[in-house]
């Protein structure tokens, strides 16, 4: 396992990478809703399961999408 880089802020010394390896499973689901036939919304739910830190993250999405 490599160890985290480091800095300093205000005195103190922060890491600026994260313990462990990165490795993570990853999985969401996501729709996609068409109200002309170029303008549309798409909403996202994707969550990101740390294997090593036990740091989980949830993400919720909402954007706007034009068909060209």
């Amino acid at each position: 396992m490599a160890r985290p880089r480091s800095a300093e802020h205000r005195g103190k010394k922060i890491a600026t990478r994260p313990y462990g390896n990165g490795e993570s499973i990853n999985y969401g689901v996501g729709a996609n809703w068409y109200f002309t036939e170029s303008s549309g919304v798409r909403i996202d739910y994707t969550r990101r399961d740390n294997v090593d830190t036990k740091i989980n993250t949830d993400v919720y999405s909402l954007s706007y999408t034009h068909r060209f």
